[in-house]
């Protein structure tokens, strides 16, 4: 079920992708939101020929960013035409590690595109990223990197329910059976009562 977060970030991409840009995208929600659903989708708007990177934790993506910052940057180098997913973003952007991975995609951000990363995050790990440490307190900054990484960001933010869009999915549901049914069943506003067998 498209929402109108979907067209305005696949319209952002585009956009990014014939400009040459480099960008990062946060998309912010709870669970079931439909932050990795959302990323997927737009992903349908990145031509072929770019490469997709997941790294496994905040270890391997600063491995691959400090592959790219190299003059003779290998395979696994995030350089052009190169998108990275990073799910739940707080796994790579918190703690000693997360803070260089964080300032490392920062000047990647600064080097040449078209390069988008995508990065799904909770808004309590949200706050958490964003804070920094009170003045006078004595006590390190640990998030300064994250904090203005996530400064520059492409944030969206989904809806916990589809209370805005309900004309729309009943428009939907009259050609989508499963649609129909958990309109039928369940809570309409909320993606979590869809059936699970629902492809996206």
């Amino acid at each position: 079920m498209p929402r109108p977060h979907d067209a305005a970030l696949r319209a952002r991409l585009t956009t990014a992708v014939a400009g040459g840009e480099a960008l990062l995208v946060v998309l912010r929600g709870g669970s079931c939101t439909g932050k990795t659903r959302t990323a997927v989708e737009v992903l349908k708007a990145v031509p072929d020929n770019f490469k997709l990177f997941l790294p496994a934790d905040a270890d391997s993506l600063l491995a691959m960013l400090d592959a790219d910052a190299d003059a003779d940057a290998d395979a696994d180098a995030l350089g052009p035409r190169t998108v990275v997913w990073l799910n739940e973003a707080q796994h790579y952007l918190d703690g000693p590690v997360g803070e260089a991975a964080s300032a490392a995609l920062l000047r990647r951000l600064d080097g040449d595109g078209p390069f988008v990363a995508f990065a799904t995050l909770w808004p309590d790990h949200e706050r958490v990223l964003r804070a920094s440490a009170p003045s006078g307190s004595g006590r390190p900054d640990s998030h300064r990197q994250a904090r203005t990484l996530l400064a520059q960001a492409h944030c969206i933010g989904l809806p916990v329910s589809f209370a805005d869009d309900l004309d729309a999915v009943r428009e939907a549901a009259r050609h989508d059976a499963s649609l129909a049914t958990a309109l039928e069943t369940g809570e309409p506003t909320s993606p979590r009562c869809w059936p699970l067998d629902r492809t996206w």
